[in-house]
């Protein structure tokens, strides 16, 4: 059996409260589930924050995207790899 999990890239303000995200945190989680042996790390593939989302807060949320976020986290000494699922784009 294989185990995934996800990060909350750009999820704030939906699933995580505002702030609670940061570039440091995903690189600490992708470190985490490989040292936990995780098969995969997903990441959403959202272009960017979704516009319902964004207009109920005064500050909007962190949006880290889909193909930057596993290249900084993927640049970290103990990362080994990363899988993206799927990216949308117009």
């Amino acid at each position: 059996m294989k185990f995934s999990t996800g990060v909350p890239n750009c999820r704030e303000g939906r699933l995580n409260p505002i702030g609670s995200v940061d570039r440091a945190w995903m690189c600490e989680v992708a470190q985490a589930a490989e040292q936990l042996g995780y098969y995969s790390l997903w990441l959403n593939e959202f272009l960017e924050t979704e516009p319902n989302v964004r207009a109920r807060f005064d500050d909007p949320p962190s949006y880290y995207d889909a193909l930057g976020t596993p290249l900084s986290a993927g640049a970290e000494p103990e990362t080994k790899g990363l899988i993206l699922s799927w990216t949308a784009t117009p």
